[in-house]
């Protein structure tokens, strides 16, 4: 009898070990559960503040980009998207996603955003202007050339030249080539000589006018809306 007993009473004892252990780890796993559905809410909580700051950053972005913007000379330029024309090649007039209600005016010089001197505004509608380029044969304007600031004419065209050079300036390829025309900013930056040659009489230096960059390739513009 007291072995039986004895027998019993380990029995119960090892079902109470068993069940506290049990229980111990169905608590120790619903705490588990709990924390990570928990942490799950807070990642997707952490996720949406993230969305939403990325949102506001975006638009903030766009404010800025689309607002005028201060540059160091003494004129603000307003940035402005530039309408495609592909697959035309015409390179002497784009089209620019601003107009009269964005206070563009007829004569205001164009750059780049590189702060090249590339045109300027020569027809304006409500929300659209269109912009006369240095690659236009229409484009005639008043340049200089190198250190020495060789006069010139700037001639617009498929190649831009310089005309009129005095046979005695002193200019060489690669050398810049900037305005001195007071339509637009002194001494913005056109391009580069790309090759010398004199003219038929044997008077005067003429050149070919090397630019940087392909105008296919501008994708936004900035206009000087104060200037002079």
């Amino acid at each position: 009898m007291k072995r039986t007993s004895k027998i019993f009473i380990c029995i119960v004892l090892i079902l109470v070990a068993l069940i506290l252990a049990t229980r111990g780890s169905f608590l120790s796993v619903s705490d588990t559960i709990r924390a990570f559905f928990k942490n799950v809410l807070r990642a997707g909580s952490m996720g949406s503040e993230i969305a939403k700051l990325s949102a506001e950053n975006t638009l903030l972005k766009s404010r800025i980009e689309s607002e005028t913007y201060k540059a160091d000379e003494p004129y603000h330029g307003r940035r402005t998207r530039v309408y495609s024309r592909y697959p035309s090649n015409d390179r002497s007039v784009f089209t620019i996603a601003a107009g009269g209600d964005d206070g563009m005016e007829t004569g205001a010089p164009v750059i780049t955003k590189d702060g090249m001197l590339i045109g300027k505004i020569s027809d304006v509608r409500r929300t659209q202007s269109d912009v006369l380029t240095i690659f236009s044969p229409n484009w005639r304007s008043s340049a200089g050339i190198g250190a020495s600031r060789v006069r010139a004419v700037l001639q617009g065209g498929g190649t831009p030249k310089l005309d009129l050079i005095p046979k005695e300036g002193k200019i060489s390829e690669q050398d810049v080539v900037f305005n001195l025309s007071p339509e637009y900013p002194l001494d913005a930056y056109i391009g580069n000589i790309k090759t010398v040659y004199m003219s038929g009489d044997g008077v005067w230096q003429n050149a070919e006018l090397r630019t940087p960059y392909e105008l296919q390739d501008v994708d936004f513009v900035f206009v000087l809306v104060d200037f002079p």
